[in-house]
C-alpha cells in the first residue's frame, strides 16, 4: 500500500506526440499520479520499464512495428501482475475484447473526458479492470456486440494477430510491408487476409480494404 505521499509512477507508450503531451498533462494535474517516462516505440518502452520500474502503464494500442497488445504481453512476460491500461482512437465494442484477451486491465478511447480517463488509470491502478459500463459484461462474459451487430459480431472473430493486418491494410500498406512489419512472410500475410476474407463473410481482398479503411478512418465501422 502506498503513503499518502507517493505518487503512482505511470509510463506512457504513445506514437503520437500530441496525444502523448496531453495525457502526460492530465496525469501530471492530479496529486495521487505523475508521469515517470514516455516512449513512442515498444523496444522504448521495455528499456523505460526496466530501468524506471513503473507502478503501471498507459499504452497506445498500435505503435508502429508493434501492437500495443504484444506490448501489453511482453510487460507481462517481465512482471506477471504489471498493471496496463490500453489508450485508443479506435471503436471499444471492436478492440476492448482483445485487450482483456491480451492481459491489459482496461481500455479506454482517446475521446474520452480527462476525469473519465483519470478514473479508469485509477481503476486499473488499484487493481480493477475498467471498460465502459455497458462493455463490461459483454466483453468479460458474453462477447462483444454494439450499435452495428454485424461489425461488431464479425470482427471479434479475428485474432489479435488478423486485428494488427487489418489494421495495416487501413494504412494502405503493401503485403511486403506488412510482412517486414510484424515479422511474418509474404505468404503469411495472404493467409491472414483470405482467413479475414472468410470470417468476416466478404467476397474478396477488395471488400476487406475497403473495410479496413473505413476503420482506419473513422475508428469504426
Amino acid at each position: 500500500m502506498k503513503g499518502k505521499q507517493d505518487k503512482t509512477r505511470i509510463l506512457i507508450v504513445d506514437d503520437h506526440p500530441v496525444a502523448t503531451r496531453g495525457i502526460c498533462v492530465v496525469i501530471n494535474a492530479e496529486a495521487d499520479m505523475e508521469v515517470c517516462g514516455t516512449a513512442d516505440t515498444s523496444a522504448a518502452a521495455m528499456r523505460l520499464f526496466n530501468k524506471l520500474k513503473p507502478d503501471m502503464a498507459v499504452v497506445d494500442l498500435r505503435l508502429g512495428e508493434q501492437s500495443g497488445l504484444d506490448l501489453v504481453r511482453d510487460l507481462l512476460a517481465k512482471d506477471k501482475g504489471f498493471p496496463a491500461l490500453l489508450f485508443s482512437m479506435h471503436d471499444d465494442h471492436l478492440y476492448a475484447k482483445h485487450a482483456i484477451r491480451a492481459g491489459a486491465r482496461g481500455y479506454i478511447m482517446k475521446q474520452e473526458t480527462a476525469p473519465t480517463i483519470i478514473e479508469a488509470i485509477r481503476t486499473v491502478r488499484d487493481g480493477g479492470i475498467y471498460l465502459r459500463q455497458e462493455l463490461a459484461r459483454r466483453a468479460l462474459g458474453h462477447g462483444i456486440s454494439g450499435p452495428n451487430p454485424y461489425s461488431t459480431a464479425q470482427l471479434s472473430k479475428l485474432t489479435d494477430r488478423e486485428l494488427q493486418v487489418l489494421q495495416a491494410f487501413g494504412d494502405g500498406k503493401s503485403r511486403k510491408e506488412m510482412a517486414a512489419e510484424i515479422h511474418v512472410s509474404v505468404k503469411t500475410i495472404d493467409g491472414y487476409r483470405r482467413s479475414m476474407v472468410r470470417k468476416l463473410e466478404l467476397r474478396d481482398v477488395t471488400e476487406l480494404a475497403q473495410l479496413a479503411s473505413r476503420l482506419d478512418e473513422t475508428g469504426h465501422i
